[in-house]
């Protein structure tokens, strides 16, 4: 089995679908209705409740805290490149159109039965889409959820506990260091200096690149850690 076969493809998302059709009906239904009743009532809806949603998702891909279903796993008659393609796709492709297909959905709906939204042209609605419509978001959300790729296939347990943990973590360090610098250099002159650093650096083509870099690290890591497994 050293080629990719799109018979065993199938096979790996038929088996997935007959596991969790019901949970990700639900999810798409519940996410739905919550952006129908915001929209009907004017109230802010955020859109990158995507992100926690395709984390808490990628710990479909955590069969090791459940020794019969890791054994299972592990026998399906495919290779590992297979098993890696499947969990991209469904992660990166399905659990985002998924998630993003229901918000659209519930912002049409609110929008057209709200009595005070008249949409006469195309603008209003478009408007409203806010991260929806912006590569950026997609970009990062790439690069957020190959993390959790990899650490559902690192980690034995708890997996995308551990991973926001580890998350916290960093940003605690980050929160550290900066208030370490304000300290000694001056709050307003590094709110100022950071600001511009990060404007420059979101607007540039080494920040698209990393993620890029990044997004495809994972992937690798993904192949060998879920391959080692297997061994």
């Amino acid at each position: 089995m050293n080629t990719i076969s799109l018979n065993r493809l199938k096979y790996l998302f038929r088996e997935y679908f007959a596991l969790h059709w019901k949970r990700d009906l639900a999810i798409f239904g519940a996410l739905f209705l919550i952006k129908i009743l915001f929209t009907y009532m004017h109230f802010p809806f955020p859109d990158t409740i995507i992100v926690p949603i395709t984390v808490i998702l990628c710990g479909t891909f955590n069969f090791w805290h459940k020794k019969p279903q890791g054994m299972n796993y592990l026998m399906i008659p495919t290779n590992t490149e297979e098993k890696v393609i499947a969990n991209i796709l469904l992660v990166h492709v399905y659990y985002t159109a998924m998630l993003v297909l229901s918000c659209l959905l519930g912002l049409f709906i609110g929008k057209l039965i709200c009595p005070t939204t008249f949409i006469s042209s195309p603008s209003p609605f478009l408007s409203d889409m806010g991260d929806l419509f912006s590569y950026n978001f997609y970009e990062g959300l790439l690069a957020i959820q190959v993390v959790f790729i990899f650490t559902s296939i690192y980690f034995r347990k708890n997996a995308v506990l551990k991973t926001f943990l580890l998350f916290v973590a960093l940003v605690f360090i980050m929160v550290v260091i900066a208030s370490v610098l304000a300290l000694n250099i001056g709050a307003d002159y590094l709110v100022e200096t950071l600001t511009s650093i990060d404007f420059l650096v979101m607007n540039t083509w080494m920040f698209h690149a990393f993620n890029w870099i990044t997004i495809l690290f994972f992937w690798v890591l993904s192949y060998f850690r879920l391959r080692e497994t297997e061994v």
